[in-house]
């Protein structure tokens, strides 16, 4: 009776351990792998299931003494495979710590799995020499010279492993680090001296504890691995990462169909939990800069910027990461980023602009049409006191009145050009006649060192334009183009036929599709500096000396 219960405990342990034991490996398997564990892990959990196994059959065989050694063929197959990735797994840990091995890969690694290859073909052969161990069903077999070969080499093994974590543990900059080694020799320590005791003692145990150790082993190891101990951060997944992030993301595959979305992605889109195509669904809760319709290409466009349909002031725009395996592209993480703040600050700039570009025109206005009104008020008291004596100076200074008018009359027809007030008769405008016309003007004018160009498509038809604005925009271009030759250059007028499809181009949004004159003016000077680029239509801007420029032309122009 006492035998019965005794095979009894042993076999309730035996199972409970392999139920903990598959239930670790299970994990591991489910659970993807670090990258630099692997398969040295999944290899460990596999092999203390075999001694799990084969210590549980070494209880049920009894009777047959082939099935009995079957089992402790599985059994120490089980071990040995055990031990070998014990010792890699610690390697590979103090690698990733940055504290590798000073000792070449073939040392630590080729060297310890020939030696238990070896020992494991021992046990393999015993049957034939009989040197390994002699099975003795219901008790503790008879050892042979063959198995403290192996056992030696095994305890050495473990020996070394648990001393080098303890070293590594001791030399460890940081905490983690630390705690990572002192894992990693506990969960070594515990079975082997559970195995040692079992081994030494003089009265045989009712069942070997090792397998108990290697329940507590595996436990320890799965849980340090995957609660962060152990190289915690190649354990997280892509969903993981994507779900902790305070940004609307998701991952797409390379069909951009939805295989994650985070919490704050589907409250924003309203997503459902299926894989599906992302991009219309997405298009539905925005709306472009206008407040129109968003196409789904228009998504995979970056730094574009879309509305919140539900919420007009919220702007956002979509970061687009490619998610790679080696080289090859298998999908993508889109996050949505918050622009809002962007966006406003960036109409506040525009909005002190326009109020700064207000001041440069009432300043510029007041000091233009100040020196206007001296001319005019000190040639028309000179002209009264004249009037009488010398009728023909009277003159004179009355046509320097007219002129002073003149020019005030041109300045304010400019003023109305900038405000968009000024008259426009559209007609229909030879524009290549009107080019000709004023390059002959110009020529006279302009330094001998300035060669015009003309590049002009003869069979263009009559453009709808109003001559005079074509005519006044035609000279403030030309008259920046012949500025900027300070010695011998060339000035290349074209005129071409484009035709404007319905996306339009940048630069020209809100035109629609047909065929425009496009003239181009081509200088080679040494062009605009960045930092006056932004200015360059700001009004009374110039770069130009004290009396060569108003700062008006490409502000009129534009």
């Amino acid at each position: 009776m006492a035998d019965t219960s005794t095979l009894t405990v042993a076999i309730a342990v035996n199972v409970a351990c392999i139920a903990v034991i598959a239930a670790n490996g299970l994990f591991v398997m489910y659970r993807w792998t670090p990258k630099l564990l692997s398969p040295y892990l999944q290899l460990a959990c596999v092999g203390t299931l075999l001694f799990a196994a084969g210590s549980l059959a070494n209880h049920l065989t009894h009777s047959s003494s082939t099935l009995y050694w079957l089992a402790l063929i599985l059994l120490y197959t089980g071990l040995l495979m055990t031990v070998c990735c014990w010792w890699l797994v610690a390697i590979l840990v103090a690698q990733h710590q940055g504290s590798p091995l000073p000792l070449p890969r073939w040392v630590w690694h080729h060297v310890p799995i020939i030696c238990l290859l070896l020992a494991w073909a021992a046990c393999m052969t015993n049957p034939w020499h009989g040197l390994f161990l002699t099975p003795v069903p219901g008790t503790r077999s008879i050892y042979g010279p063959l198995w403290y070969m192996s056992a030696a080499l095994c305890w050495f093994l473990i020996s070394c492993t648990v001393v080098h974590c303890l070293y590594r543990a001791g030399r460890a900059q940081y905490a983690d680090d630390r705690w990572q080694m002192l894992i990693c020799a506990m969960a070594m320590a515990t079975p082997t001296l559970l195995n040692l005791l079992y081994v030494t003692n003089s009265t045989p145990l009712p069942f070997d504890p090792t397998i108990i150790g290697f329940a507590l082993s595996t436990s320890l190891f799965v849980a340090a691995v995957y609660r962060g101990q152990i190289y915690g951060a190649t354990g997280v997944r892509l969903e993981d990462a994507i779900e902790n992030d305070s940004r609307p993301g998701f991952l797409l595959d390379r069909n951009q169909r939805m295989i994650h979305a985070n919490k704050a992605a589907k409250a924003m889109f309203q997503l459902p939990d299926v894989r599906c195509p992302v991009a219309p669904l997405i298009c539905e809760h925005l709306t472009d800069r206008n407040g129109d319709a968003v196409k789904e290409d228009l998504l995979l466009k970056e730094h574009e910027l879309f509305r919140l349909r539900e919420d007009s002031d919220y702007w956002l725009s979509i970061e687009h990461r490619p998610v790679k395996i080696g080289q090859k592209d298998v999908g993508a993480a889109w996050f949505v980023r918050d622009e809002s703040a962007r966006v406003r600050v960036d109409e506040a700039l525009q909005a002190a602009r326009k109020f700064e570009s207000l001041g440069l025109i009432a300043g510029g206005i007041a000091h233009d049409f100040n020196n206007l009104l001296v001319s005019v008020i000190g040639n028309a008291e000179l002209a009264q006191l004249k009037i009488r004596q010398d009728p023909d100076g009277a003159e004179e200074l009355i046509s320097r009145v007219q002129q002073a008018g003149q020019r005030g009359a041109d300045l304010a027809k400019q003023l109305l050009a900038y405000a968009g007030k000024a008259s426009v008769e559209l007609s229909d405008t030879d524009v290549n006649a009107t080019i000709q016309e004023l390059v002959k003007m110009l020529r006279s004018s302009m330094r001998s060192e300035v060669i015009m160009t003309l590049n002009l498509d003869e069979t263009s038809a009559p453009a709808v334009a109003d001559s005079s604005q074509l005519t006044q925009v035609l000279l403030n271009l030309i008259g920046n183009a012949a500025d900027a030759q300070e010695q011998r250059g060339d000035i290349d007028l074209g005129l071409e036929i484009a035709t404007l499809d319905g996306e339009g181009r940048p630069g020209l949004v809100g035109l629609p599709p047909g065929r425009y004159a496009r003239l181009t003016v081509r200088d080679g000077g040494c062009g605009i500096a960045p930092e006056v680029l932004p200015h360059i239509f700001d009004p009374f801007y110039t770069t130009k000396e004290v009396g060569r420029g108003t700062g008006l032309g490409l502000a009129v122009a534009h």
